[in-house]
């Protein structure tokens, strides 16, 4: 259909013979041609450039400038964009056409927005609006304050943002411009997606949609299919969101827009890191990356950066995460230096343009001061003559006086050579005081600088530690409802929760590191990747296979021989597999136990008591060397659809706190887990967290705390 209408226009095109009509044929042929076919738009473009400045027909090189603009826009060159749109608000402004001066300042508005420069961007865009409500352009005031709605929201000032664009829909469907209605919902759409109300955002991008599609909007209809993927990822639809995903990078392709391509490989990327596609989500990353930084696009650059670094830190690559862990945070402080550079620019102009004013007002006070002078000439010269009368007679009066001061300057001498001495001791033992205190400054300089290096190793640490945990989404996906209440004493863990799909097994640990901090992080990072080692090996079928192998790895790697005085290394665990199919639960402890919970209440044993909450005790032996080591024992449990079960650390019963501080004890978290159970387990793990915080009160956390519960 587009190749129909360009041939049609070529026809005439061919056969006119005015420059002006040949112009604007060129502008209608670019419009056709530049979402299909932006190369053979950029030819249109040039041409009709040619032909206007041959004819000097100013209002049709302005245009053609813009749409150079326009083109080079999809490149992503935007130092030529910025060229050809100040020339185009040049010839606009030498022949006073204040429409093209608007739209002029809209291009500007919009390309300082397309590299987050928001003052400039506002600025541009505030100048535009007012010269269009000047003359009544109704379509050009709602296109300007739809912009400004963009920019406000990029900001995250939603409310600001959601009221421009309620007033630019307004005026677009009085004005019946579905293209703009379309612009508009689809903008509101990202606000309330931005603002978490996703419910309302899918209908305003489904209705954004609709329209597009019905007028063939190709950059419309991407637009809105990117909309509704990012919608589906929130929603955690992650297939159908891929689905979306995948659909508008195809078109966007097609139109060569790299602004949107580097936003969505960026989006692609975080849905296969959540998904745990860790080398698809790099790939991805990596080439929104490139097109970022051909953008010139610093806070795209920013979050892509924060992207990869985590999907390597995910693959075990710490080289790498180190690598774009420090490019992410050299980012953060180059967007800083950017805003404060370009404050004090504003700064700057303004003291300028201060300084101007000042110089010309001096000028004036200056004439008026010689006016001044010429008039009281006269009469201070007539008061000099009587200044110097006066002057005589005090002078006789001064001699006199200056010899009683000459006696008291001869007393004050004496006594200032004998202050001074004072002082020279005084000053003596100052000197030894300031030697003796840079010395300790000295010394507290190096002790703080010491003190500075370790704790952003440890903070280092912590990122490291908190990249390989596992995500939720492996839980999510195999359970009814679960929580995690993971609390450590200090920045760093010796406690560590562990999960995993294997087949149609979920896989849960909850572990306990000897010592807490730093040297139990170390021994966390080992646990961790000791247990990724040992799931997928096809000989490992049971929950206690699991432990004993966990075991044999910790005292290998740790080299422990069981003599006499050996450092006991190692950590206690819980460990559960759950069938998701027949919900038949397998259980081996190194002495954390289990709690298992049902709604209609849990045998005590088999064929026992019913009782509210039974414990499965654990083997009360460590995974390291032990004095008597036996295999750990295999627990089979069939749950029903609704029981629940608990798995922990010893930190939260090893609290100390209440009114007599004392230790909480396993049997006080026990009967509390009794009178929560049946409780949604969100709500749960709020009750948890209360308890403990309310226990413990004015005192100190004494261990890491991890409290796991899962409901099937």
């Amino acid at each position: 259909m587009v190749a129909d209408k360009s041939d049609s226009l070529l026809n005439v095109f061919n056969r006119t013979q005015t420059d002006t009509v040949k112009a604007n044929l060129l502008i209608e042929l670019f419009k056709e041609n530049i979402y299909s076919n932006p190369d053979k738009a950029l030819r249109f473009a040039e041409q009709g450039l040619k032909i206007s400045e041959e004819a000097d027909f100013k209002k049709g090189v302005a245009k053609f400038l813009r749409y150079h603009n326009i083109y080079y826009q999809s490149k992503g060159d935007y130092q030529k964009c910025l060229d050809y749109s100040k020339r185009a608000k040049e010839i606009y402004e030498s022949i006073n056409d204040k429409n093209g001066i608007a739209d002029s300042w809209i291009d500007l508005g919009l390309l300082y927005w397309y590299q987050s420069d928001y003052t400039n961007s506002t600025e541009c865009m505030q100048k535009a609006l007012k010269i269009k409500e000047g003359i009544s352009d109704k379509n050009g005031v709602s296109i300007c304050l739809n912009n400004l709605g963009n920019i406000y929201g990029d900001q995250k000032n939603y409310l600001e943002a959601l009221k421009y664009y309620k007033k630019s829909l307004k005026l677009f469907e009085d004005l019946g411009d579905e293209k703009g209605i379309s612009d508009c919902l689809n903008n509101i759409s990202v606000q309330f997606m931005d603002m978490k109300k996703n419910d309302s955002a899918l209908v305003y991008a489904t209705q954004a949609l609709t329209i597009r599609e019905k007028n063939e909007d190709q950059a419309g209809i991407a637009e809105s299919i990117m909309s509704l993927g990012i919608l589906y990822y929130k929603n955690n639809q992650y297939t159908k969101a891929l689905e979306y995903y995948s659909k508008s990078l195809s078109l966007f392709e097609e139109m060569g827009d790299k602004n949107r391509l580097a936003v969505l490989y960026s989006n692609i990327g975080d849905l296969y890191y959540k998904t745990g596609h860790t080398q698809e989500a790099i790939s991805a990353l990596h080439k929104g990356l490139e097109l970022a930084k051909e953008l010139g696009s610093l806070y795209s650059m920013e979050k892509i950066y924060k992207g990869i670094s985590s999907a390597y830190a995910k693959a075990g690559n710490f080289d790498r995460f180190s690598f774009y862990d420090s490019l992410y945070m050299k980012m953060q402080d180059s967007i800083f230096n950017y805003e404060n550079r370009k404050k004090a620019d504003e700064i700057s102009a303004k003291y300028e343009t201060e300084k101007k004013e000042l110089q010309i007002s001096m000028q004036g006070l200056e004439l008026n001061k010689q006016k001044t002078v010429r008039n009281y000439l006269y009469g201070v010269v007539a008061l000099v003559l009587l200044v110097v009368i006066a002057m005589i007679a005090a002078f006789r009066t001064k001699q006199k006086a200056n010899r009683q001061l000459q006696i008291l300057n001869a007393e004050i001498i004496g006594q200032k050579m004998e202050i001074e001495f004072k002082n020279d001791e005084l000053n003596k033992h100052n000197e030894e005081i300031c030697t003796q205190r840079d010395e300790i400054e000295q010394q507290k300089s190096i002790i703080e600088e010491k003190n500075r290096e370790v704790m952003d190793s440890i903070h280092y640490a912590k990122r490291i530690q908190q990249a390989v945990l596992p995500t939720r989404d492996v839980i999510e996906s195999s359970v009814a409802e679960f929580f995690i209440f993971f609390r450590p004493k200090d920045i760093v863990s010796g406690d560590f929760y562990w999960a995993a799909r294997r087949k149609n097994h979920l896989l849960i640990a909850a572990a306990d590191c000897t010592g807490h901090g730093v040297p139990g992080a170390f021994m966390s990072m080992l646990g961790m990747s000791f247990l990724n080692e040992i799931v997928p090996r096809e000989d490992i079928t049971t929950s206690s296979q699991v432990l004993d192998e966990l075991r044999k790895l910790v005292i290998e790697s740790l080299q422990q021989k069981g003599v006499l005085g050996e450092q006991k290394d190692g950590m206690d665990m819980a460990f559960c597999a759950l069938d998701v199919d027949t919900l038949k639960l397998q259980y081996a402890g190194a002495n954390n136990p289990l709690m298992v919970a049902s709604p209609h209440g849990m045998a005590s044993a088999p064929h026992g008591a019913m009782i509210p909450l039974r414990e499965i005790k654990a083997d009360k032996q460590p995974i390291a060397i032990f004095e008597k080591m036996t295999p750990f024992t295999n627990h089979v449990i069939q749950l029903q659809k609704g029981d629940s079960f608990y798995i922990f650390s010893d930190g939260y019963a090893d609290q100390f706190g209440g009114s007599c501080g004392k230790k909480m004890l396993k049997k006080r978290f026990h009967d509390y887990l009794i009178q929560i159970k049946d409780l949604p387990m969100e709500q749960q793990q709020k009750l948890v967290e209360e308890y403990f915080d309310n226990w413990r009160g004015a005192h100190s956390q004494i261990d890491d705390v991890l409290v796991i519960g899962v409901r099937v």
